[in-house]
């Protein structure tokens, strides 16, 4: 790149070199001497033969040389005609080359781009470990290092380091000193292959520095890597650089190994990640530092050690950014390590940790779920988490561990997506943790717990629904609540009498709301939203009602206060309430005809008729009701609207409807 990216400058030399002679065998040392003459005998064999035939390219009208006080040459390689293998059209130093760059040699000692010169040039991409540019002097240098046998990589180690080189001062000294390689030895080349993307450490920790590699190529996006045993140093990924692989593995059956990314610098796996140890004992794995960035396809922690931490993948700052895009795999001696001041994992995929808690830093850790898909969180035992983030675009995230709660320290932060804590083991709060953010577009649909003496709003909610109960003035920070919102008539899934002074209970909506563990006291506070309330029409006249299991009696528990109007709003109990069993339920209710919530649903039924089913129900009143909609649900929390059915708008007296 002498003044255009990418192509070649076109006022010095280009010649192909074919051998005439006999075979040359590998190792085979051959010497050209340079005459600076145009034509065939620009480049001349000396050693160890003279069966080479010089061929200036057709494009090319100056000769091959190297100039004194520094210069480059390179080798290369191609199957294109004469005619083809370079292109250089009119113009200036825009020349192409169609083939391979075999090797590329400066005695400047540095590759320079766009310097406009004779005496330098770039490096072509790929080449870093396929070049030398060691030398402190621009003229009379040669290799004099080592002549053992070593393989091909050991050979290009050799040649690149500026230690195996020596300087002379004169043309004279330098024909003198060092080897004579006019003389053509073979040097010794092992057949010990290589390992593409097997990191070994020839040279130093850095993971850009091609000579660390066994291929003695950086990875490229494609590339499989192994961090393991059998390297002689660790790996950085450091200098604010950007490094890519496929699949990354670090483990070992001996020394320790560690591959850290730091300085501001990122890490991009697009294939599996895994830090594992599979014998002996140590740390094996992964370190994030401050300010730098990973990305993998997956990441799964492991041992064969099971009850130790040894298979690590460790971030301690938030300043920091992680993201799996697809599974986390916490397994038996598997340590992953978000603690100290607290790092984010972003996850695309399921969570699943089958070694136990101990096995995860927790305490300060965001476990951020941001899949596009349903996601899931699985743990053999109880699991804990600093705060659970759900950020997801589409999709909802399922609790399906059925061994133990996930118990959320510090929040639960609710942007998007609905969380499904099913029938098993409970999605937990614990003291002073809270809930943030909470909205149709996400909240938990099922049960949630809180443990503690704070003030608390229970995001709960089903379908596509957040509908709220909330709690103050709990009386322990050892006692806890369980609360479950519910989308249907009360007066049919429960029943009971009306207790003194209550005319009327919601027909549309009811909150669980129970002692988990203790014997708590709380304040009750109820909300309500249009259309999905059912009316409410005066504040005065609203009440809280509370189920009483076994008198199979809704008691009225007052009115302490409304905020909002007849739209939304909230209303809380007049005084704290004495928790106690079999008495889950609490909704909305009413001391007259008012707040119609709004019709009275005395029974439901529905029975198959051949292809289709039969539905009946009958209200002992109703309140400005239009229609009814009935809907459909194959899971029984999405619903579809399927039918209509006119209401008799307002009537006290029995009615009774079927459909179709």
């Amino acid at each position: 790149q002498r003044s255009l990216a990418g192509l070649w400058g076109d006022n010095e030399g280009a010649v192909r070199m074919t051998r005439t002679g006999p075979t040359i065998p590998a190792g085979q040392v051959i010497t050209f001497r340079i005459p600076n003459s145009f034509g065939a005998g620009n480049v001349v064999a000396l050693a160890p033969d003279a069966g080479w035939s010089c061929t200036p390219f057709p494009t090319f009208t100056a000769a091959v040389n190297l100039n004194v006080s520094g210069d480059q040459l390179f080798f290369m390689q191609s199957y294109s005609g004469i005619g083809a293998t370079w292109s250089n059209p009119a113009g200036t130093h825009n020349a192409n080359y169609t083939g391979t760059v075999l090797y590329g040699f400066s005695t400047n000692g540095q590759w320079l781009d766009f310097a406009g010169d004779n005496q330098h040039s770039g490096l072509p991409p790929g080449m870093e470990c396929f070049s030398m540019a060691p030398t402190t002097a621009s003229d009379w240098s040669k290799y004099n290092g080592l002549l053992t046998a070593t393989n091909q990589r050991g050979w290009i180690i050799r040649v690149d380091d500026a230690t195996n080189w020596a300087s002379f001062g004169t043309c004279n000294a330098y024909a003198a000193g060092g080897y004579d390689w006019t003389l053509a030895p073979i040097l010794p080349i092992t057949t010990v292959g290589f390992t593409p993307g097997l990191w070994t450490g020839q040279r130093s920790t850095d993971w850009f520095d091609c000579i660390n590699w066994d291929d003695a190529r950086v990875p490229v996006a494609a590339t499989d890597v192994v961090v393991d045993q059998s390297a002689l140093r660790n790996c950085v990924v450091g200098g604010g650089g950007a490094a890519v692989c496929n699949d990354l593995n670090v483990r070992s059956t001996g020394a320790t190994r560690t591959l850290s990314v730091n300085g501001a610098s990122s890490l991009t796996a697009g294939g599996d990640v895994a830090c594992e140890r599979l014998g002996g004992t140590g740390l094996v794995g992964m370190v994030i530092a401050a300010s730098s960035t990973f990305q993998g396809g997956s990441l799964r922690v492991a041992s064969v050690n099971g009850a130790s931490l040894e298979g690590l993948f460790r971030c301690s700052d938030p300043t920091s950014q992680l993201q799996v895009l697809g599974n986390v795999d916490v397994q038996p001696g598997g340590y992953l390590d978000l603690g100290g001041a607290g790092a984010e994992l972003r996850i695309g995929g399921d969570y699943t940790n089958s070694a136990g808690d101990v096995h995860f830093n927790d305490a300060t850790a965001t476990l951020t779920f941001n899949g596009t898909v349903d996601q899931t969180v699985d743990h053999s035992a109880t699991e804990f988490v600093g705060r659970l983030r759900v950020d997801k675009p589409s999709g909802d995230l399922y609790l399906s561990s059925a061994l133990g709660d996930l118990i959320v320290r510090n929040n639960l932060d609710l942007l998007q997506g609905r969380v499904f804590p099913g029938t098993g083991p409970y999605l937990q709060l614990q003291d002073n943790a809270t809930a943030t953010n909470a909205s149709d577009l996400s909240f938990v649909h099922g049960m949630l717990v809180k443990v503690g003496n704070d003030a608390f709003t229970f995001p709960v909610g089903k379908g596509n629904l957040l509908r709220p109960i909330g709690i103050s003035t709990v009386s322990s920070a050892s006692d806890a609540l369980v609360a479950e919102y519910y989308p249907a008539d009360p007066n049919v899934v429960v029943g009971g009498a009306m207790g003194p002074g209550l005319d009327h209970i919601s027909s549309c909506e009811y909150w669980l709301l129970e002692p988990h563990t203790g014997t708590p006291t709380a304040n009750v506070t109820l909300t309500w939203r249009d259309p999905y309330s059912c009316e409410v029409t005066n504040l005065p006249d609203l009440r809280i009602a509370h189920y009483d299991g076994p008198t199979d009696t809704w008691y009225d528990r007052g009115n302490g206060g409304t905020t909002g109007n007849l739209l939304n709003g909230t209303i809380e109990l007049p005084a704290s309430h004495a928790f106690a069993a079999q008495q889950p339920y609490w909704a909305l209710a009413s001391v007259n005809n008012e707040n119609p919530l709004p019709i009275e649903l005395l029974a439901f039924s529905g029975r198959r008729e051949g292809e289709q089913v039969r539905l009946e129900w009958v209200t002992a009143s109703e309140q400005d009701n239009d229609y009814f909609t009935l809907e459909r649900s194959a899971d029984g929390a999405d619903f579809t609207p399927i039918a209509t059915v006119d209401g008799a708008g307002t009537s006290f007296e029995t009615l009774y409807y079927t459909e179709p």
